[in-house]
């Protein structure tokens, strides 16, 4: 009866990339945690970001930062770690 929060980051670097790679990304994390979770329905929260992973003071990362802090999320998911932050 527990119901699962998840927090999904999607990101694409240039702006050469197609804006639906973000909801191809979002939709692998979904098919991921649907394959996995057999609870009730998550609630779903995302944040979608263009631009340099290298850099860590974008605001986009900034709300990852403070989403996670608000321990409101059972599980973070991104595609890998470099659509989270590179190089870092």
């Amino acid at each position: 009866g527990k119901t699962l929060h998840v927090l999904s980051v999607e990101r694409i670097s240039t702006d050469h990339q197609q804006a639906a790679a973000l909801d191809d990304q979002r939709d692998l994390a979904r098919e991921i945690v649907s394959e996995n979770w057999h609870g009730s329905p998550p609630v779903w929260d995302s944040v979608f970001s263009r631009g340099s992973g290298e850099r860590t003071d974008t605001d986009e990362l900034n709300e990852v930062r403070a989403k996670i802090r608000s321990r409101r999320y059972d599980l973070l998911i991104v595609e890998d770690l470099g659509r989270l932050c590179r190089r870092v």
